[in-house]
C-alpha cells in the first residue's frame, strides 16, 4: 500500500497545536489520502522502538507522499521540509490560512485551509486530492519504478494548471490587500484634514462622510468600523 507521512507541529498532549494538527489529519488529510489509496502515517501514532529522529528520517526518504504543514513556522518542520525537498520525491505544502509562506518557499505549490470555515475546508480537501493525483503515484509494480516510464500528456499537463490555479488565487488575494490599504491611506488622509479643518469631534466627520458611502456597498461597513475604531483610539479627541 502507497504510504503519505504527515510533517506537522505536534506540541504536547492537549495544546492547541496538537488540537489543530489532529483535526487537520482527520478531517482533511486521511479522507483524501485513504480514498486515494494511501496508508497515512504521523511519527506520534507510530509504536516503534528505534530512535524517532531515525524513524522520522526513514520515513522521509521512503514514503511514496510527504504532506507537511508550515503553520507556526515549526523549526522541525521546516527541517523535515528541506530534507525531503532535497530528495525531490513527492511533497505536499499546507498551510493555516492565517500563516505566511516564508520567502525561500514560495515558489512551491501550497495548499491552505481554514477550519472554522467548512466550505473553505472542502474546497482544500478538492485541491489537495487533485494535487496527489498530479504526481500519479504507482504501487510499486516494475513499470513503476521505472524512470523511464513517460507520462501521458494529461497528467503532464496538471501540474502546470494547478500551478495557473495558484497563481489566480494568489492575485485575488494580493488585490483584497491591495483593496484594503487603500482603504486605510484614505482613512488616514481624511481624518488628516478633518483634524486640520474643523473643531468638530474627527471620529463624528469621518462615520458622517463614509457611512453614506459603505451603505452603498454593505459588505464594506464591517470593515469600516473596524478601521475607524482603530483610528478613533489612536487619535487623541478633544474634550475626551
Amino acid at each position: 500500500m502507497k504510504t503519505c507521512f504527515i510533517v506537522c507541529p505536534i506540541g504536547a498532549d492537549d495544546s492547541p497545536q496538537r488540537k489543530r494538527s489532529d483535526k487537520v489529519l482527520k478531517h482533511i488529510i486521511e479522507p483524501i489520502c485513504k480514498n486515494l489509496g494511501f496508508n497515512v502515517v504521523r511519527v506520534d501514532k507510530i509504536n516503534t522502538v528505534d530512535k524517532i529522529d531515525n524513524t522520522i528520517l526513514q520515513h522521509l526518504e521512503k514514503s511514496d507522499l510527504v504532506i507537511a504543514d508550515m503553520t507556526d513556522h515549526n523549526p522541525n518542520a521546516f527541517y523535515e521540509i528541506g530534507y525531503r525537498h532535497a530528495l525531490n520525491k513527492p511533497l505536499i505544502l499546507i498551510k493555516d490560512e492565517t500563516t505566511q509562506i516564508p520567502f525561500d518557499l514560495a515558489s512551491l505549490r501550497t495548499i491552505s485551509y481554514l477550519l472554522t470555515d467548512l466550505d473553505k475546508v472542502e474546497y482544500t480537501k478538492e485541491r489537495l486530492e487533485e494535487t496527489i493525483e498530479s504526481f500519479n503515484i504507482q504501487e510499486e509494480t516494475e513499470d513503476s519504478t521505472n524512470p523511464n516510464t513517460p507520462r501521458s500528456e494529461a497528467q503532464s499537463a496538471i501540474p502546470f494548471l494547478l500551478n495557473i490555479q495558484d497563481s489566480i488565487e494568489e492575485l485575488k488575494e494580493l488585490v483584497n490587500v491591495r483593496n484594503n490599504e487603500a482603504f486605510e491611506q484614505t482613512l488616514d488622509l481624511v481624518i488628516g484634514q478633518i483634524q486640520k479643518n474643523t473643531s468638530s469631534k474627527p471620529e463624528d466627520k469621518a462615520m458622517e462622510m463614509f457611512f453614506a458611502k459603505a451603505l452603498e456597498k454593505p459588505e464594506e461597513i464591517e470593515k469600516f468600523m473596524k478601521v475607524a475604531e482603530k483610528y478613533r483610539v489612536k487619535t487623541p479627541i478633544r474634550g475626551r
